[in-house]
């Protein structure tokens, strides 16, 4: 069985910033390094099964970074996983919503994906 190729929208640098890895790598020489590595563990494991982690908002999904407070909030729509926000899991959530709605202005999708039924 062959493997459905997925494309992937990348993180916007203000998503994950050099803020962020330094602060990480002044706590502990390498632990910036290792941020870096647990979001690109979580990015590729949302990109092999975007279906499996849980929905926070309508067809929004999110997950935890693993080993840091940070979350991954993403859209999946038939082969391609959006990206729409990565940030502290301390922040208001109100946050991520008003990401992702300037995220889909941005692609030209308005609200369009979110069921109309709802």
């Amino acid at each position: 069985m062959q493997r459905k190729k997925r494309r992937r929208e990348k993180l916007n640098n203000s998503d994950i910033n050099g803020k962020d890895i330094n602060w990480y790598e002044s706590q502990n020489p390498g632990l910036g390094s290792e941020f870096v590595r647990a979001v690109n563990v979580c990015l590729s494991g949302i990109g092999r099964n975007p279906l499996a982690y849980q929905v926070v908002h309508k067809q929004v999904r999110g997950t935890f970074i693993r080993k840091f407070p940070y979350i991954i909030i993403y859209l999946f729509d038939q082969d391609t996983v959006f990206v729409l926000a990565c940030f502290h899991a301390k922040r208001d959530p109100k946050q991520w919503l008003y990401q992702f709605e300037k995220r889909m202005g941005q692609m030209g999708r308005g609200l369009a994906l979110l069921n109309p039924y709802e």
